[in-house]
């Protein structure tokens, strides 16, 4: 789901509150899936603390709890990933441009959104004795820093040679 997202604000179809629809991205890498970062997040996420746990294998994480426990998994990580990703239809982001003062909705947006990313993994973890499930992604890449541009505007996967000879996807959209 992270990469229909980042197909989405590739391609110029990302809602943003603030310009209707984000700007193209011209180099978008597509995420790979990172089975250690999930490890990683599921040797702390079990213990059910109700809070983002630390990940020695991601450079950023999203962290959420839902009150339910009876839904699929599947359904409450794809409900996580909406919910981060909302912010951009919720808020916007005028100048495509990270600030550490941006509210946290912003930034759950902003780590699956950023250009620096190469990799996700994410763990989920029913806790039905805290009437909860917790989600959590984790997010392998370089750091974004504070007035970075999250990511480089242009016509898109016009840049994506620049990302080590990779090409647009067939589906478009995305670097591979």
């Amino acid at each position: 789901m992270h990469n229909y997202y980042r197909r989405l604000l590739a391609t110029g179809w990302a809602e943003d509150k603030k310009l209707g629809y984000a700007k193209w991205a011209a180099s978008m890498p597509e995420l790979a899936y990172d089975c250690d970062a999930e490890l990683e997040i599921m040797k702390e996420l079990t213990k059910c603390a109700g809070k983002e746990v630390a990940n020695a294998k991601a450079q950023a994480n999203n962290y959420k709890f839902y009150s339910e426990f009876n839904a699929p998994r599947e359904e409450i990580l794809q409900k996580a990933i909406d919910d981060w990703w909302s912010a951009l239809a919720n808020t916007g982001i005028a100048d495509n441009t990270y600030r550490d003062s941006m509210d946290p909705a912003l930034k759950s947006y902003v780590n699956m959104a950023y250009q620096g990313i190469q990799k996700v993994g994410c763990g989920v973890e029913v806790c039905k004795a805290q009437g909860r499930t917790e989600v959590q992604c984790g997010y392998v890449g370089s750091i974004i820093s504070d007035e970075d541009p999250i990511y480089d505007i242009g016509k898109t996967c016009s840049k994506c040679g620049k990302l080590g000879g990779k090409t647009c996807s067939p589906l478009g959209g995305l670097c591979v």
